[in-house]
């Protein structure tokens, strides 16, 4: 996995909070969330989960909405500080009912 202090969407930046990063975590695409060999234990330790591009995961047969689910499920749902994970869904598309 790429690291890089100035994450692309592709790339993983892991650290500790410093002043210059106090949000530390990894940034993965929706591309490493779709692989049927996405392992998603590295990343079962986050308290927050935020998905840009959310609309991209409406299809519950699709592999990255089966991988974000099963890291969601990881630990209990709980993330390292012992609280239930936090998810963040965004999308720039307007909502619409049909």
């Amino acid at each position: 996995m790429e690291r890089s202090g100035h994450c692309q969407p592709h790339c993983g930046h892991v650290g500790n909070a410093t002043a210059a990063d106090p949000y530390p975590g990894d940034i993965l695409g929706q591309e490493v969330l779709g692989r049927e060999d996405f392992d998603a234990d590295p990343y079962s330790k986050y308290d927050v989960i935020l998905v840009d591009e959310s609309h991209n995961f409406r299809n519950r047969d699709s592999g990255r909405y089966e991988n974000l689910s099963r890291l969601i499920g990881l630990n209990g749902g709980r993330g390292e500080h012992g609280y239930r994970k936090k998810l963040i869904l965004m999308t720039a598309l307007r909502s619409t009912t049909a």
